[in-house]
């Protein structure tokens, strides 16, 4: 189990999805078509990442691409690694 550090100030967090079906002529942002061992193993290094991180997120931005193309239980993955709302310890597997 991962102790939080309550004691820093939580602060919001942007979560950069890099997938999107197709690019819009407008877009600057990076983005590919997802794969699907691609995209899990994205949300896997996010995950990773957060947990590094060790802090509260008070807000979570998902931006870039296309985030819904994730899929529910990506997207719960990654809000679970934020412990944005304390649930850390209780992530799905």
């Amino acid at each position: 189990m991962t102790m939080i550090d309550r004691s820093q100030k939580p602060i919001g967090l942007y979560v950069h999805i890099p997938f999107c079906k197709g690019k819009c002529p407008y877009c600057d942002f990076y983005s590919v078509a997802p794969q699907k061992g691609v995209t899990d193993s994205y949300v896997a290094a996010v995950c990773r990442k957060l947990d590094e991180e060790n802090r509260v997120y008070d807000t979570v931005y998902f931006g870039g691409g296309t985030p819904s193309l994730l899929g529910a239980d990506n997207v719960a993955l990654i809000l679970y690694s934020s412990n944005s709302w304390g649930f850390r310890d209780s992530r799905p597997a």
